[in-house]
């Protein structure tokens, strides 16, 4: 019987390299879509399609009622209060009718520990919280067949445009779909924030246990002892909420933060 071998933290660091191709072409549609129906909505009804997004809000929120909404959102930013007020309605909306609500959230919008606070709270209230370590733009897909995405432009901000086509909303939707598979539950996020410079010894160490190196080989690389070296290890196992260093080294790839 063929057996699969776990996934180890330098093969989750090569997928996790792989996917920012993906999430490099997700921008680039991002940008492709809002250059497309800002020029179509601007020649025709003097603006963004602003309407549209709110008025597809407003009707899945009516249906949420009688079924199961499923919306996936990705924030660039958090808060979202002043910046996307109508997404904020509509994962607020859907969780009051026991909706399906899965957000993505950028790791470093939540060093802020106001930020962290709130995001904990609306996990609370049975949200599916993930965090990432990319830059994704706003994006919402709703029952997987319609989407939002902030516009690319000088007010992308604040603006969204409905995306109807339903191969760009498939596409969306898998792009997402891939990068939620790869981010961290925000149930296993760290104690701390993990603020540390890139040059710190503290870094430096996670790098090496997540390139399997040795204590001895890793300690000699750093200039430490061997005993230095593993009281840093276990700090940041406790740190990251790990009960093993290899389930710290796949965390770390998860946030970002064992990049070479």
């Amino acid at each position: 019987m063929r057996t699969t071998a776990p996934e180890t933290p330098q093969h989750s660091a090569l997928i996790v390299n792989a996917l920012r191709h993906h999430v490099d072409n997700l921008v680039e549609i991002v940008a492709k879509i809002g250059a497309a129906e800002l020029a179509a909505t601007s020649s025709a009804a003097g603006g963004p399609d602003q309407d549209a997004v709110e008025a597809m809000v407003s009707r899945l929120l009516q249906q949420a009622g009688h079924r199961t909404v499923v919306a996936q959102i990705s924030y660039a930013a958090w808060p979202v209060t002043e910046r996307f007020p109508v997404l904020e309605r509509l994962h607020s909306g859907l969780l009051e009718h026991r909706g399906m609500v899965r957000i993505l959230i950028p790791r470093d919008a939540l060093v802020d520990d106001e930020n962290m606070a709130s995001v904990r709270t609306l996990s609370e209230r049975s949200a599916h919280i993930r965090v990432h370590p990319y830059t994704l733009p706003t994006t919402a897909i709703l029952d997987g067949a319609l989407g939002a995405v902030a516009a690319v432009g000088e007010d992308e901000d604040r603006r969204l445009i409905a995306v109807r086509d339903g191969d760009v909303v498939r596409a969306l939707q898998a792009f997402y779909n891939t990068i939620w598979s790869h981010a961290i539950a925000l149930a296993d996020m760290p104690d701390e924030s993990l603020r540390w410079p890139e040059d710190s010894t503290a870094a430096r160490v996670l790098r090496l246990l997540c390139l399997g190196y040795t204590d001895e080989a890793a300690a000699r690389k750093l200039g430490l002892s061997v005993r230095t070296y593993r009281r840093y290890v276990a700090e940041l196992m406790h740190h990251m909420k790990a009960n093993s260093r290899f389930q710290a080294g796949v965390r770390a790839t998860q946030l970002g933060l064992a990049r070479d």
